[in-house]
């Protein structure tokens, strides 16, 4: 076993990450296990996540992402960095959890930003679809609400 850093070069690395991404091959798997895959979308702008995940398949059709999400096999809710993000129903468990301990509320950029300033304390309920019940029954339930409001 060597010590000391990998040495990797530029043609090395190029490939790698564009395995990494889904950038190639390109696949003919659903959006929502391409999305998972991804751990995440960037959706601040609709078309931006449609072309998102058109660039990673095999035969990209436009309306993906908006029939994804009416059969509520994505959901498009505030997530990573603050922004909009596309991530799979079937996950949202999971994320919901790992950006919950975040506690990313607490911070005084957002709280400036979202004018609560001074307040310290977490939301009532976990902003999405499910307006702090269990995810799984109320997404099974089929709730109308908006992830994002």
């Amino acid at each position: 076993m060597r010590n000391g850093p990998m040495k990797v070069t530029h043609a090395q690395v190029v490939p790698w990450r564009l395995r990494q991404q889904s950038l190639v091959p390109r696949t003919d798997a659903p959006v929502e296990e391409l999305v998972a895959r991804l751990a995440g979308v960037q959706a601040q702008v609709g078309s931006a996540s449609e072309l998102a995940l058109a660039v990673r398949q095999k035969t990209p059709r436009a309306g993906v992402v908006p029939s994804a999400l009416a059969a509520r096999a994505l959901v498009r809710t505030w997530a990573m960095r603050g922004t909009l993000h596309l991530l799979p129903a079937e996950g949202m468990a999971a994320y919901l959890a790992l950006l919950g301990a975040a506690r990313t509320w607490e911070k005084p950029s957002w709280q400036r930003a979202l004018g609560h300033m001074g307040r310290r304390r977490p939301p009532r309920s976990t902003p999405g679809c499910c307006a702090g019940r269990p995810v799984r029954p109320c997404c099974a339930a089929g709730s109308r609400r908006s992830a994002t409001g």
